[in-house]
């Protein structure tokens, strides 16, 4: 199995996280909602997960990471929640965004979901 890098700091809070949509409603005829759930089981998301300040090793690390291991993130992985300690099966929702800040210093987000 692909693990997350684990000689990554831990990223910045807030630390977002969100549920998959997982009902379906179907009006009725007499106003009311028909309301059931589409999956037996419904996915965490973690949108925004953010480095304010990371090392040029370190983003080199995390973007073989991306491109080479998870093949530009078509794999998925296991992810260990920094505060948690769950390991989540995961996979990159898009690609990884850096801004270079300043000389080998970048800011990173990047996108994880269940799968």
């Amino acid at each position: 199995m692909i693990i997350f890098p684990t000689n990554l700091k831990a990223p910045a809070y807030p630390l977002p996280h969100s549920y998959e949509e997982n009902l379906i409603k179907s009006p009725a005829e007499n106003g009311y909602q028909i309301v059931r759930v589409k999956f037996t089981r419904q996915r965490k998301s973690w949108p925004s997960i953010q480095w304010k300040v990371m090392d040029e090793e370190e983003w080199e690390i995390l973007e073989e990471f991306y491109r080479d291991t998870t093949v530009f993130g078509s794999l998925p992985f296991e992810w260990e929640h920094p505060t948690e300690g769950t390991i989540y099966l995961v996979r990159f929702i898009g690609s990884p965004k850096p801004i270079l800040i300043q000389a080998k210093k970048w800011q990173v987000e990047i996108g994880l979901e269940e799968v």
